[in-house]
């Protein structure tokens, strides 16, 4: 049975002489690397690793220094530069799906009162929190994609929500 991975990271650039790389998240999503987690490197490499072990990782302002314990030389580290990290979807938290773009663009959106809100078309990114860029029967609605509102996914795959009051005029 294959274990799915997602996409969660991109090598930008080297850092140091030890082989550290700096690693910018993938698609919108969190700083999501941590010591332990094992990654695939995509595309692998002719020969050699394919899978490697976070090390260590910290948070930096051009995104998360990251040094693998597979990497001990800067001209290891340079061959991962613009390569994609993988990660088992196990190794993810929970509710990694309510903040993936891919998963969310695109899904029919509910609400508890309003009923059918229509569909997520575009997540615009703030510093406190995500906007939910909702079109619809109410036009534009704009929910802030906090956990307060966002109530999860249904069978069928559609998102549910409890807007704030006042937020939908009908």
């Amino acid at each position: 049975m294959f274990e799915e991975l997602k996409p969660i990271a991109r090598v930008v650039k080297t850092h140091g002489k030890k082989g550290e790389v700096v690693c910018v998240p993938t698609d919108g999503l969190p700083l999501l690397l941590h010591s332990g987690m094992h990654i695939c490197v995509l595309p692998p490499e002719l020969q050699g690793n394919r899978w490697y072990t976070v090390q260590s990782a910290r948070d930096s302002s051009s995104g998360q220094l990251v040094q693998f314990k597979e990497v001990m030389y800067m001209s290891h580290a340079e061959e991962l530069v613009g390569k994609t990290l993988m990660a088992h979807a196990r190794d993810l938290p929970k509710d990694i799906d309510f903040q993936d773009p891919n998963v969310l663009i695109g899904k029919e959106v509910y609400d508890e009162q309003a009923g059918y809100l229509g569909i997520l078309e575009e997540i615009m990114r703030g510093p406190s929190q995500d906007i939910w860029v909702i079109r619809g029967p109410f036009d534009e609605v704009l929910l802030p994609a906090v956990a307060e509102f966002v109530l999860g996914f249904d069978e069928q795959g559609a998102l549910h929500v409890a807007a704030p009051n006042g937020l939908i005029e009908y």
